[in-house]
C-alpha cells in the first residue's frame, strides 16, 4: 500500500516506495520491440542492451543519490549461462591440451616427439575452428559443449601414432614407416567406425545430436589427416 506510481492492467510500470517519509526504492519497467532471440538463443544485440541498461542505471543512481540498484530481465539467465559455458569450454579445451602434452612427455620421454605432438594437437584444434567459421557456426550453448571435448577427441590418433613411433627402431624414416605399418590400419579403422557412428547422429531430429555428430566428424577427420599426413 506504500507503492506510489502508475498502474496498468494491475501491474506497476513505474513508481517508488515511501516509508516514514523516506524513499526506500524506485522502479520502472519497460517493454522492447527488439528481436531478443536468434536461432532460439539471446541475440548478440542483447549484450548491447545489457550494457546500455547498466549505463542508464549508473546514471540514475548518480542523479538520484540512491545506490545498490539492479536491472534484470528473464533473458539474462540464459545469457549468463551461455557466457559461462563458452568460457568454461575454452578453459577445458586448453587444460585438456596441456594435460595431453604432459602425459605424452611422461610416457615417451622424448622432448622432440612431444613438441611435434603438441604442434599436431594445436593444428587440429585450429583447423576445426576454421571449419566452424567456414560452415557459419557460432559459439552458443550447444557448440560450447562440443568445444569442451575437442581436445580429448583430437589426441587419440596423435597419441597412438606417437607411441608406435617411439617404440620402433632405426632412423627417422624407418620409424615412421614402421609406425604407420603397425598402427596406421588401426587408426584408419577407428576413424571410419567413429564416422559411421556419426551418421546415426546426422539423422536425428534433435538439433544438439545433429550438431554433435557434425562436430565429432570434423574433429576425427581433421585429426586423422593431421596425424597421418601432417606429421
Amino acid at each position: 500500500e506504500n507503492y506510489k506510481g502508475g498502474i496498468r492492467d494491475d501491474y506497476y510500470y513505474t513508481g517508488f516506495d515511501v516509508h516514514d517519509g523516506v524513499v526506500r526504492f524506485a522502479f520502472t519497467l519497460f517493454n522492447t520491440t527488439y528481436e531478443m532471440k536468434e536461432n532460439g538463443y539471446p541475440s548478440a544485440f542483447m549484450w548491447d542492451l545489457y550494457e546500455d541498461a547498466e549505463d542508464a542505471l549508473k546514471s540514475a543512481e548518480s542523479v538520484s543519490g540512491m545506490n545498490n540498484g539492479i536491472q534484470t530481465m528473464s533473458q539474462y539467465n540464459i545469457m549468463a549461462l551461455g557466457a559461462y559455458l563458452e568460457s568454461s569450454a575454452y578453459q577445458n579445451m586448453i587444460a585438456g591440451l596441456c594435460l595431453a602434452v604432459v602425459v605424452i612427455l611422461i610416457f615417451t620421454n622424448n622432448w622432440w616427439l612431444t613438441a611435434l605432438c603438441a604442434l599436431a594437437l594445436y593444428s587440429i584444434i585450429s583447423l576445426v575452428f576454421c571449419e566452424m567459421v567456414f560452415f557459419g557456426w557460432e559459439v552458443d550453448i550447444l557448440v560450447a559443449i562440443d568445444i569442451s571435448i575437442a581436445s580429448g577427441m583430437s589426441v587419440d590418433y596423435v597419441l597412438h601414432l606417437a607411441h608406435a613411433y617411439n617404440g620402433e627402431t632405426g632412423d627417422h624414416a624407418d620409424k615412421v614407416r614402421k609406425a604407420l605399418k603397425d598402427m596406421g590400419v588401426s587408426v584408419a579403422s577407428g576413424m571410419l567406425t567413429t564416422f559411421f557412428a556419426c551418421i546415426a547422429l546426422f539423422l536425428c531430429d534433435m538439433l544438439w545430436f545433429r550438431l554433435f555428430g557434425c562436430f565429432i566428424a570434423m574433429v576425427i577427420i581433421t585429426a586423422f589427416a593431421v596425424s597421418m599426413f601432417g606429421t
